[in-house]
């Protein structure tokens, strides 16, 4: 009978340190607190209470459940539709193709249970989904750790979207749960984060999801993009106008060069345009990453395969494409000049058009001190809509001119990029550019977009008229900007209460 006994309290004593001492297997209790991302919170909590409503091979499905409660019963319902599909999808592709490309995500550090977490809860607007990387320690390292690895979707964005988008969302962030750990927890390395969003946006391509155009998260992505007038996203702010970038720009490597550039990048050694570089090399592609980047700008808004390959976007769907230029007019019938000053932090680049004006255009170009580019390209626009491509040489000085005879009539439209290179990455630090241009009775040079140093022989008179007028259309240039800049930022709103 003591031995039974004493059999019966080891064995209690086993049970006590396998379920009260060992790692547990995942659940989260109705009452406990689940900490969220308060800046992103709709509502601004720091925790909420949570209620399961799916368990898979894969994932456990979790919701806001102060939320959950206030949606009528088809809200609920259609939620309840898209966790199965969205739960399917992971098991079968996104988990797996993800996976077999960029890796594996670390281990849950205090859980038997591997399966990943989703959990749904409102956010701010612009917000589709995150992770915290809070979640990777012990909670006794940080209170607000909920130790496990764990997506948070925003459950409005659940509630109105597509399923297609839906996967996109999961699929975007579960690549930065797999980014995480390959280059943090592996290699103690922090990755650039516009590279790390790079990979996520591509994702969706990755797997599939852009093919259907009219529904797909690219779609989305280029309407944002091409609308632009500026591109930066290494100074990453966390903006629409970021993620559109990098999204094409994902778009357009993968295109050119093969996903493996972004595949290979998880895997090095080094972050950011080193580790994109060494990819490339190793793949045998004679350019480097500042090349590749002035080709893409180019593409952005000429697009055009028969100039070159490199000077387009291969997905039919974005062939027609490009992105809309910061417009300056110059009045017709008129003398007139305008000069411009304006800055750049390193790897932005803005898209400019002048049109207008008659006879003929000198223009100036002045590029920043410290650009460690010597290129600027620029295109000549004929009536016919054809682009033709040049670009201002700085190897000898840091200005050059041009002469565009009898402009506004064969050729209508000059269109250049301003960008700056610089070897570091303080983006506190703008650099200047600068830009004049001026009509009238110039001296013709001997073909179009020739880069020349002839100056006017009739320069644009100072008179007070003309220059009253000169300030007017400036301010004019002003407002159109600021007016083109709250209407993205309505259609922006519009498209995000829509869950478009």
């Amino acid at each position: 009978m003591f031995k039974y006994n004493k059999l019966i309290i080891n064995g209690i004593i086993i049970l006590f340190f396998v379920f009260c001492l060992s790692p547990k297997v995942f659940a989260f209790d109705v009452n406990q607190n689940v900490y969220i991302n308060q800046s992103y919170s709709f509502n601004s909590d720091s925790s909420i209470k949570v209620v399961l409503l799916k368990s898979t091979n894969q994932a456990l499905f979790y919701t806001d459940s102060t939320w959950w409660s206030k949606l009528s019963s088809s809200e609920q319902s259609n939620i309840q539709n898209k966790i199965y599909d969205l739960s399917t999808e992971l098991e079968y592709r996104i988990k797996p193709i993800l996976n077999s490309n960029y890796g594996f995500e670390a281990d849950p550090i205090n859980s038997l249970d591997k399966r990943l977490i989703i959990i749904l809860t409102p956010m701010i607007e612009g917000i589709q989904g995150y992770i915290k990387t809070s979640d990777f320690v012990l909670k006794v390292k940080n209170q607000s750790s909920n130790e496990g690895n764990i997506i948070y979707l925003n459950g409005d964005k659940v509630k109105t979207v597509e399923t297609n988008i839906l996967n996109s969302f999961l699929a975007h962030e579960f690549t930065h749960l797999i980014s995480y750990n390959q280059k943090y927890l592996k290699q103690n390395l922090v990755e650039d984060l516009w590279l790390e969003e790079a990979r996520a946006e591509y994702a969706p391509t990755l797997l599939g999801y852009n093919s259907n155009w009219d529904n797909s998260y690219l779609k989305i992505r280029a309407t944002d993009f091409f609308q632009n007038n500026s591109i930066s996203f290494m100074d990453w702010s966390n903006t629409m106008s970021n993620y559109s970038s990098i999204n094409l720009f994902a778009t357009y490597l993968a295109e050119q060069y093969g996903k493996e550039i972004l595949v290979n990048s998880i895997h090095s050694n080094k972050i950011g345009i080193d580790s994109l570089n060494e990819a490339l090399k190793s793949r045998g592609v004679a350019e480097d990453f500042n090349q590749i980047y002035q080709n893409w700008l180019i593409a952005n808004i000429l697009n055009n395969c028969s100039v070159s390959l490199r000077y387009c976007y291969q997905n039919i769907n974005l062939k027609n494409l490009a992105i809309l230029p910061a417009n300056f007019y110059l009045p017709v019938n008129n003398n007139s000049a305008l000069a411009i000053s304006d800055t750049l932090v390193p790897y932005m680049a803005k898209y400019q058009k002048i049109s207008g004006g008659d006879v003929n255009l000198n223009f100036d170009f002045e590029n920043t001190p410290d650009n460690l580019t010597q290129k600027i390209p620029y295109l000549l626009v004929n009536k016919n809509g054809d682009k033709q491509l040049y670009f201002f040489e700085f190897q000898k000085n840091k200005s050059q001119k041009i002469v565009i005879p009898d402009f506004n009539k064969e050729i209508t439209t000059l269109i250049f990029i301003p960008y700056l290179i610089r070897n570091d990455d303080n983006y506190g630090i703008r650099s200047i550019f600068k830009w004049s241009v001026q009509t009238g009775q110039g001296t013709t040079v001997p073909s179009t977009g020739t880069t020349v140093a002839i100056p006017s022989t009739k320069p644009a008179t100072s008179s007070e008229s003309t220059t009253a007028m000169i300030l007017r259309q400036q301010q004019i240039i002003a407002l159109q900007t600021k007016l083109i800049a709250l209407l993205l930022e309505l259609i922006s709103s519009l498209k995000l209460r829509l869950g478009i």
